[in-house]
């Protein structure tokens, strides 16, 4: 039995979900179940901090193999780029058709049994679908495929380009190679269920744990203490890459609106997008000066991630509107922190079923305001309940292995299988609840 992992991609989740998924992998070799444990991955990859810290240590056990060709991250394709930025469009389609010849030409070369692609949204395709429509095998017929989702849509689809990029979701997934998808966003995974109860996709698709390490408890002032920032006051801030996605401009205004305690303050850390960093100082040199808005604007170390974490007494969390999973948002659940998050999509979803924060409209000005007011109010006094508990255990980095893999286990019959903990049983008291299975 060969077991193949593939991920195009390097760092962050794509890294992590390799990473927690060897441990489980290297038992079922050392137990004689299954022969080789094969990581397909580039160059790059190989070369990088994140194998070096994460995945170099398996080494004794999993062939690593470098070699798939490098492919441009730049896969959008959102069909308003056609007419504005056709070539961008082209470039996009270009990209993922790469990606999917680097994974088809992989899998022929090691003859996998049990092929995982952790990052199933980058190779599959309407070409896929359309070869799985007319019955024509994309993959050799001797390899179990299980391909993980992260992006789509459920039921959020409120934009004609919204819309178009959803059904082609939906075909891609419903006329695909894998035996097995598996979806880290329960939005889409309940929608999916809930309107198509008796489809084969229904009965194919599975949700994924997104894994979250446990963190380090550390007491706050301790935290505050090792990032040599000061250690009295509430603190309300976000933690990690600040890019186009996350509101940082709204989040600023808020606070500043929100707030003139002198020992209340915003803590910024993660690298920033250089336009933040213009509007801040621009328009929120005073907060600087004051020293209430603190700025560590620079990549963070995975024990400074933590001591973020645990120095915060509220985490935001506020995107635009974003439909996926937020594993910043999980990492403050696991940290035992409260939110406060845009009512949008995953996010607001999160907030309402699990208590576990507030939710504010984004676009809202006063909203945020009253909202980051309460938060600061009610912050000292939040309590973790029993539906984050089992949320966290979910997430497990065990419970992800044990999912992705409980396929496997079936065909090895493996006596290493567990009792997965799964969304159902995440939301047992909220079954039926929010268009939910």
């Amino acid at each position: 039995m060969r077991v193949q992992i593939f991920e195009q991609f390097m760092g962050g989740h794509y890294t992590n979900y390799i990473q927690h998924l060897l441990p489980a992998l290297i038992e079922l070799k050392k137990d004689n179940l299954i022969d080789d444990i094969i990581v397909t991955i580039t160059s790059e990859h190989l070369k990088s901090e994140y194998f070096e810290n994460q995945l170099r240590s398996y080494s004794q056990w999993v062939k690593f193999e470098p070699c798939l060709e490098y492919v441009n991250a730049s896969l959008g394709l959102d069909p308003r780029l056609m007419i504005k930025r056709p070539k961008a469009f082209v470039s996009s389609l270009q990209n993922r058709a790469k990606i999917a010849n680097n994974l088809i030409s992989s899998v022929y070369r090691f003859k996998p049994d049990y092929l995982i692609s952790t990052t199933a949204d980058t190779q599959s395709s309407l070409g896929w679908a359309i070869n799985s429509f007319l019955g024509l095998r994309t993959l050799p017929k001797n390899t179990y495929a299980v391909g993980i989702f992260h992006y789509g849509y459920s039921g959020a689809a409120n934009t004609l380009v919204d819309r178009i990029k959803d059904f082609g979701y939906g075909l891609t997934w419903k006329y695909s190679p894998w035996a097995r998808l598996f979806v880290v966003n329960p939005l889409v995974y309940e929608h999916i269920k809930f309107l198509d109860k008796v489809s084969s996709l229904s009965q194919r698709i599975a949700l994924a744990p997104d894994p979250v390490p446990s963190s380090v408890e550390i007491d706050k002032k301790i935290a505050r203490n090792l990032l040599k920032i000061p250690e009295n006051g509430r603190y309300v801030g976000f933690i990690g890459g600040m890019d186009h996605r996350v509101a940082i401009p709204e989040i600023l205004e808020a606070f500043s609106d929100a707030t003139s305690n002198p020992t209340d303050r915003l803590l910024l850390a993660g690298k920033m997008l250089p336009e933040y960093r213009e509007i801040i100082e621009e328009n929120f040199e005073s907060l600087l000066d004051e020293g209430r808005l603190i700025l560590m604007d620079r990549y963070l170390s995975t024990e400074e991630l933590n001591l973020g974490y645990c120095a915060l007494d509220i985490v935001a969390t506020i995107y635009y509107k974003k439909n996926n999973l937020s594993a910043n948002l999980l990492k403050s659940v696991i940290s035992q922190r409260p939110v406060i998050v845009n009512n949008f999509g995953y996010t607001g979803m999160m907030v309402k079923r699990f208590n576990n924060g507030w939710a504010c409209n984004v676009l809202e000005h006063k909203d945020c305001v009253s909202t980051f007011q309460k938060g600061l109010e009610e912050c000292l006094n939040y309590k973790p309940n029993s539906q984050t508990a089992r949320l966290i255990q979910f997430h497990h980095a065990d419970n992800y292995a044990g999912t992705i893999l409980m396929d496997l286990h079936d065909m090895v019959a493996s006596s290493r299988t567990q009792q997965l903990k799964t969304w159902d049983w995440v939301n047992d008291e909220h079954i039926g609840n929010d268009g939910g299975i």
